[in-house]
C-alpha cells in the first residue's frame, strides 16, 4: 500500500504543476484607428478622464521577446487598408482568481490605455482606453484561449489574443535552447483550440 500512496501523491504533484503551467499566457493586444468615424484624420493626444482604475505598472514591463508575437499579418494587412495601428505589444501573465484589480497602463500617440487580465470559467480581458478629445472607450470581454478576438468602437478597433504557456520545468530534460524554445507560443496559429 505506501507505494500505492507514494505514486498517487507523485501524480497528484505532477498533475498540480501541470494545471499551475496553464494558468500563465502570453497575450497580444493591437489597437488601431477606424476611418470610419475619424475623417481620416489623426488622433491627437488624449486627455486624461476622471475615475479611471489605477495602473499597477506598465505593460512594458510584462513584455515579451518581439519574436513571439503573433499579430505580425493582421498589423500589416491593416496598414495596407489604411487603419493606422496605433499600439501593438505582446506580454505574459498568470492569470488571477475572478475579481482581479490589477490593471496595467500603455501609452502611444493617440491612445492612453488601461488592460487587466481576469479568469473564471472563462477569461476576460477588460480594456479601458482614452482617446483624442477625452473620448473613452471601455470593453470588457469574456474569450478563449488560442482564439483572436475583437472589440469594436466607433473611432477604435482592439484585437486581442491569448495563449497558454507551458511553464513547468522538467528536471529530467537536458537545458537546450532547443528546450526553451519549445515553452513558446507556435509561430503559426492554431485557432481551433478551446481552454
Amino acid at each position: 500500500m505506501p507505494i500505492t500512496r507514494t505514486l498517487l501523491l507523485l501524480l497528484l504533484l505532477t498533475a498540480s504543476q501541470l494545471v499551475a503551467a496553464a494558468d500563465v499566457y502570453q497575450l497580444e493586444i493591437l489597437v488601431f484607428q477606424r476611418w470610419d468615424d475619424a475623417q481620416g484624420e489623426l488622433l491627437d493626444q488624449p486627455r486624461g478622464v476622471a475615475e479611471r482604475a489605477a495602473a499597477s505598472a506598465d505593460l512594458r514591463t510584462l513584455g515579451a521577446p518581439p519574436s513571439t508575437w503573433r499579430l505580425g499579418a493582421e498589423a500589416y494587412t491593416l496598414e495596407r487598408k489604411g487603419y493606422h495601428v496605433l499600439y501593438r505589444q505582446a506580454w505574459r501573465q498568470a492569470t488571477e482568481g475572478g475579481t482581479s484589480n490589477r490593471w496595467y497602463s500603455f501609452q502611444a500617440p493617440g491612445v492612453d490605455g488601461l488592460i487587466r487580465l481576469r479568469r473564471g470559467r472563462y477569461l476576460h480581458i477588460d480594456t479601458d482606453l482614452v482617446l483624442a478629445g477625452g473620448v473613452r472607450a471601455v470593453g470588457l470581454r469574456r474569450m478563449r484561449s488560442k482564439e483572436l478576438h475583437y472589440i469594436d468602437h466607433p473611432k477604435v478597433g482592439i484585437l486581442v489574443r491569448a495563449d497558454p504557456v507551458q511553464t513547468a520545468v522538467d528536471s529530467t530534460a537536458p537545458s537546450s535552447p532547443e528546450a526553451e524554445d519549445a515553452t513558446a507560443p507556435p509561430a503559426s496559429g492554431d485557432d481551433g483550440a478551446q481552454d
